[in-house]
């Protein structure tokens, strides 16, 4: 078992045993492998080590993640069980982090930036998906933008 492996089995096993967690978990294990892969590649080719480069990729994952924490900050759980308790046992918020990032990267224009071009067709989509998401594909969408932070360690105690 590869190191990436033994720390994502770390992280997994901290879910109850029959919990959402760790059934997550499982069903995403070959595309956060497949992600961790890429993440790496992206680092060999330079990608994350290129101001202007990272600028761009960061500005995908947050446009994505203001969308879904956008939403859900309006769920309620009589009409989106999974995805306000998704948020309530989470309690993450990481939209602000990328914005502190975004204008260190880019300077205090970087929303105009963002806006005029750096948002990609398919990041669009995706923040255009995730405005009329239901229950089930929010908690997922959760569980796919949240989670390389929590594991890597960057979401807040």
């Amino acid at each position: 078992m590869s190191r990436a492996e033994r720390r994502t089995n770390a992280v997994r096993d901290q879910g109850a045993e029959s919990g959402l967690f760790r059934a997550a978990m499982d069903k995403i294990r070959g595309s956060h492998s497949l992600g961790q892969s890429l993440r790496t590649a992206a680092l060999a080719a330079g990608l994350m080590s290129d101001a202007q480069c990272y600028a761009e990729l960061l500005a995908q994952f947050y446009l994505a993640t203001a969308a879904l924490e956008a939403r859900l900050a309006a769920t309620q759980p009589a009409t989106a069980p999974m995805a306000a308790a998704v948020r309530a046992a989470c309690g993450y918020s990481f939209t602000e982090g990328y914005e502190a990032d975004l204008a260190s990267l880019l300077g205090p224009e970087w929303r105009k930036a963002v806006a005029e071009r750096l948002t990609t067709e398919p990041a669009r989509r995706y923040v255009a998906r995730l405005e009329r998401a239901g229950d089930a594909e929010l908690a997922a969408a959760a569980f796919i933008l949240w989670g390389p932070l929590a594991i890597g360690g960057g979401a807040p105690p």
